[in-house]
């Protein structure tokens, strides 16, 4: 098994920051990168915060990849993901991995609307 790691940080070692809008750290080569590995990759992995805080799409969408998307995986512990996000799209398989005790209801709902 291969995992490999993707982390972009500003220069004080922080990942975001506490404004609304999105903070880019990286630039049109690094993202083309990005790009590439999530093409190569079987899934890619993303905590629930930053699903609810950037609203990623997590795809491939460089014109010359191979556009074969992996399964976005979510980890959450409170189960509380809006419908609304880009995870819940329907154009690529979606898991959502969270504890035994999470209130079954939010999951059913979102695997009823798939």
């Amino acid at each position: 098994m291969e995992v490999t790691v993707s982390v972009a940080t500003s220069i004080d070692g922080f990942l975001s920051h506490l404004k609304p809008e999105r903070l880019y750290l990286s630039n049109e080569a690094d993202l083309k990168e990005v790009h590439e590995l999530r093409a190569a990759s079987d899934a890619i992995l993303v905590g629930a915060e930053t699903l609810r805080l950037d609203n990623p799409q997590l795809t491939v969408r460089f014109a010359n990849l191979h556009r074969r998307n992996p399964t976005r995986i979510v980890l959450t512990h409170s189960g509380n993901l809006p419908l609304e996000l880009c995870f819940f799209d329907k154009q690529v398989d979606s898991l959502i991995v969270c504890p035994s005790g999470i209130d079954s209801i939010k999951v059913e709902t979102w695997r009823s609307s798939v």
